[in-house]
């Protein structure tokens, strides 16, 4: 019974001999494996729990990069932008007073 994995059997005996203080010792000894064996899977179940929330957190965090990332380069594509419109700002602001004296020697 205990070999094939029933930790619960329990030899009934109420002998006084060595083959009764044998059958209490086996009993005592089924009894602590099965209470550690419900331990183990106790501290299996806690473990798998705990990897399941460190692999939905993980995944957040995953998403939350992607996202700030994502962020991150709409920004730098929006600050470039800007950095071209500004510099095609200086170049009217520097082409126009050029074009201003061509148009004055024309009018001359």
């Amino acid at each position: 019974m205990v070999g094939s994995g029933s930790l619960d059997y329990q030899i009934d005996t109420t002998a006084n001999d060595e083959i009764g203080e044998l059958s209490r010792t086996f009993n005592q000894m089924a009894a602590t494996l099965n209470k550690h064996t419900a331990e183990l899977q106790q501290e299996i179940a806690e473990r798998e729990r705990a990897e399941e929330e460190l692999k939905e957190h993980s995944e957040r965090l995953e998403e939350i990069v992607e996202e700030r990332t994502k962020d991150l380069k709409d920004a730098q594509k929006e600050l470039i932008r800007k950095e071209k419109l500004s510099v095609l700002g200086q170049l009217a602001v520097g082409v126009a007073p050029l074009q201003n004296q061509g148009t004055e020697r024309s009018e001359q």
